[in-house]
């Protein structure tokens, strides 16, 4: 029997995993983004109210994402890089009250 570890797939068990990979949106093929590079974040609106569809803010706390994946059966699981950051901020607006 197979003794699960850290380096072992969540969903098949297997030790062929990828980890540090970088989470990054598709860009499409056009020919004006093709060097451009954006990063997939976590995002946690730290003024939720109604006024931010009258007046944008960009008051968010964010944290970077990567993922790690199995070579077997391609599950995927992303990790947060600084997860009390997300954490912290989610619950303080949870404790506001205003979510």
């Amino acid at each position: 029997m197979q003794t699960m570890t850290e380096s072992n797939c969540l969903r098949c068990g297997s030790g062929k995993i990828a980890s540090g990979v970088e989470v990054r949106p598709s860009l499409g093929a056009s020919a004006s983004n093709a060097n451009r590079i954006n990063t997939v974040l976590l995002a946690v609106d730290l003024d939720p109210g109604i006024s931010k569809f009258l007046v944008p803010t960009k008051d968010y706390e964010t944290c970077k994402l990567t993922a790690r994946v199995c070579g077997d059966c391609g599950h995927v699981e992303l990790i947060a890089e600084d997860p009390l950051r997300i954490y912290t901020a989610a619950t303080a607006i949870k404790l506001s009250g205003t979510r």
